[in-house]
């Protein structure tokens, strides 16, 4: 009977890699990328760097056995469909960064403060002032 290894990946999330000779069982759900490329790297026996701002959870799973290089192409394209592409910088060295930066999750901004509403957030101030109501400080257009 072959052995069976399995890798699990930590903190809440599900990633199971496990090899059964030169075969893979493939179960990652809502796991970090680092834990998904790091398993990558052991199978493609190459260094993958992630590029700084790259964050996010994959979901990649087959029910079937794969080989090797099957399952480095699921994990590639699992990752291509969230925007992350593996690009390679040297023989035994790869690089994984956002496909197009634009479509890149980002951090949720602040609506700017228009024109209209600062000066009416000025008037409620200075009305405040000339009553002897505490106020707060008004935000300003950069």
């Amino acid at each position: 009977m072959k052995k069976l290894f399995t890798l699990m990946a930590l903190f809440m999330s599900t990633g199971v890699l496990a090899q059964e000779g030169a075969r893979y069982k493939i179960h990652f759900v809502n796991t970090p990328v680092e834990i998904v490329l790091a398993e990558y790297a052991k199978i493609s026996a190459k260094q993958v760097d992630l590029v700084q701002g790259v964050r996010l959870s994959v979901t990649i799973t087959h029910d079937g056995v794969l080989t090797a290089d099957e399952c480095m192409q699921l994990v590639e394209k699992k990752l291509n469909e969230a925007n992350v592409g593996l690009f390679p910088i040297g023989k035994d060295r790869m690089v994984a960064a956002w496909i197009d930066p634009e479509l890149a999750p980002r951090e949720p901004i602040a609506p700017a403060v228009t024109e209209d509403v600062l000066k009416e957030m000025q008037q409620r101030q200075r009305d405040a002032i000339r009553e002897g109501l505490p106020t707060l400080p008004t935000p300003r257009n950069n």
